[in-house]
């Protein structure tokens, strides 16, 4: 018999921890309740067996709040702000940038909203969400996209475990915590066989790898049945902090198909959050553990109320069988009666049920709900009087999921921080990625990780509206504004929440264009105008300058006349205004043409005898 791997041996503690907190019995017992299966080991009871799913409306409604929310990674270089002076600026402009735009790719490409819808689910259920990260080396490209690419899972709670169970954290402050982890898996003969042939195992060793059975400790009810005509095993994948890089390594209980690889990342692959916080104890607890007691009560004050619907609803009749030989309840039926029908039958009173019986549910049922933030506010079933009083019934209703969302916020970093390790040490190769431009168009362009190894990034998550009344008072918001004209139409039209308007894009740029040309057209009436503008005070100044020519040629002329005149004349004409004075020998010429132009016509009458 081959010895253990060190991995089962781990394993194994990692059990034995999970037995003694009983956790394996939580998880088993949440999940039936959350398939609605309240009355699992109670065949045998008397009782009707309703099911009023109260706490799955609960986690439903939570889980739903804490997606609502758009999220978006932006990535900074450590200590360095755009526009700063540094040798490294185009660099670390670029780093920032590419992450960015490459990391909303990336999230369409692992399907992370599908991920985290499913994580959500499990953190509500069994304590944690779980999500786990690696590279798909088989995955074949074409001659663009590198043959290798990011994928993405989630893990059950049952399924991990930790070295420290004690500690909740998985990496901190960009460092692992864990000295080790290891992931469960039931997995096909054949594949571990394949991959233990794929690493050049040893043919004696492939033959090693054999069926088991060991389907008790994977907790949930389901998982306990196999196909008969399969052979599975229990693979294990343990990642360990060695050297100050994570390391990996499969294996079975007593063979290792998969040897240790050094994965060269400085971060294990695995984000973990909590639903709610357990102290001591790294898997927290699910919504439903709590809400499993309040559905119980629920379900069995339901049944005991139906039972005595049942039993005492409907009316019995109680006949005298001396006189009648046999009662029927068929309609239209007649009854036999011998002798006199007096006081021959009559029927029970039927038990009254007390309406504080009913009262009671109805308490439980509104007191989960309000304890538990989904209150009828929250789940849209009250009537508001205003938008305002809706808004603010449903802050108030939600302040008890803060804390899950805050931790959900957490663990979206961590994923951020994770996909950062990989694009710089496992996108070593120059490929061609797929991103965003401005107005959300995808552009191609060349990216290799392994340019950014140096560059220290920091992340934050970015959150966006987070309900359809968000959206309203933005909607809302916007239409103010653009009544008032503090923004234009493509602003407006930019910040309209997505899908509100079908082929927002398309408009967007029809309206860029009608502008530009707009604006075109009134330059050109502009550039029109100046030209005229331009010829027009060309002509006035023409004009302005034959008008001072004119008038300087007459106020020489004038000189002229008044030096013509007697020097008493002239003094005379002097001591007047200056306005005066123009007048006066303006007068004086003219007067002077005149006695000039008889004398002019006598010469030239003469000179024609």
């Amino acid at each position: 018999m081959e010895p253990k791997t060190s991995s089962w041996t781990r394993y194994e503690s990692g059990l034995n921890f999970f037995r003694k907190t009983k956790y394996l019995t939580k998880c088993a017992k949440s999940e039936r309740f959350a398939c609605n299966d309240h009355w699992f080991g109670m065949e045998h009871v008397d009782l009707p067996k309703p099911v009023l799913p109260v706490a799955n409306r609960i986690i439903g409604h939570k889980t739903s709040s804490v997606m609502a929310e758009d999220i978006k990674l932006n990535f900074t270089v450590q200590g360095y702000a755009k526009g700063t002076e540094s040798e490294q600026s185009g660099l670390y402009d670029e780093a920032a940038d590419t992450f960015t735009k490459y990391s909303e790719t990336t999230w369409d490409e692992v399907g992370q909203k599908s991920l985290n819808e499913e994580m959500l689910h499990n953190a509500a259920i069994t304590g944690p969400g779980i999500l786990h990260y690696w590279m798909d080396t088989e995955e074949t490209g074409n001659d663009i996209v590198a043959p290798d690419r990011l994928c993405g899972e989630v893990i059950d709670g049952t399924n991990l475990f930790l070295g420290n169970p004690n500690d909740r954290r998985i990496n901190a402050n960009g460092k692992p915590v864990q000295p080790y982890m290891i992931i469960s898996y039931r997995m096909l003969v054949s594949e571990a066989k394949a991959e233990g042939k794929k690493n050049k195992l040893s043919q004696l060793k492939i033959d090693q790898i054999t069926p088991d059975n060991d389907t008790a400790d994977q907790a949930f009810d389901k998982a306990q049945y196999e196909l008969d005509d399969q052979s599975k095993l229990t693979a294990l994948l343990e990642y360990y902090l060695k050297d100050g890089t994570i390391w990996m390594k499969k294996s079975t209980k007593n063979v290792e198909f998969v040897p240790e690889i050094d994965t060269e990342r400085d971060i294990y692959p695995v984000a973990m959050m909590n639903w709610e916080l357990r102290k001591r104890f790294s898997h927290g607890m699910g919504e439903m553990e709590g809400q499993i007691p309040n559905q119980i009560a629920v379900n069995t004050l339901l049944a005991m109320a139906i039972l005595s619907a049942q039993r005492t609803g409907v009316p019995k009749a109680i006949y005298d069988k001396t006189r009648i030989s046999g009662w029927s309840n068929a309609i239209g039926k007649a009854i036999g009666v011998d002798g006199d029908i007096t006081n021959v039958f009559k029927y029970a009173e039927t038990g009254n049920v007390s309406f504080d019986f009913f009262k009671l549910i109805d308490s439980i049922i509104i007191n989960m709900k309000d304890l538990a933030g989904a209150s009828e506010n929250a789940l849209g079933e009250a009537k508001a009087d205003n938008t305002s009083a809706l808004m603010w019934a449903q802050k108030q209703s939600a302040i008890p999921l803060e804390g899950v969302k805050r931790r959900f916020m957490t663990c979206m970093r961590d994923v951020g921080l994770i996909w950062e390790s990989f694009w710089k040490q496992n996108f070593n190769t120059t490929r061609s990625i797929v991103t965003k431009d401005e107005q959300g168009e995808d552009q191609v362009s060349s990216f290799n990780g392994s340019n950014f190894k140096d560059v220290k990034m920091n992340l934050k998550v970015d959150v966006g509206a987070s309900s359809s009344y968000s959206e309203i008072t933005n909607l809302n918001m916007l239409n103010m504004w653009l009544d008032k004209e503090r923004i234009s139409f493509i602003e407006y039209l930019e910040r309209l929440p997505q899908g509100s308007v079908i082929k927002k894009q398309q408009l967007i740029e029809t309206r860029k264009q009608q502008e530009a040309q707009n604006a075109q057209v009134q330059q050109d009436q502009a550039m029109q105008q100046g030209q005229m503008q331009q010829q027009q005070q060309g002509m006035d100044q023409a004009q302005q300058q034959q008008e001072q020519a004119g008038q300087d040629q007459q106020f020489e002329q004038m000189a002229i006349f008044l030096e013509s005149l007697p020097l008493e004349v002239q003094q005379k004409m002097q001591r007047l205004p200056p306005e005066q004075m123009q007048a006066m020998l303006e007068k004086m010429m003219a007067d002077d043409v005149k006695q000039s132009m008889p004398q002019q016509q006598m010469m030239k009458g003469g000179g024609q005898v």
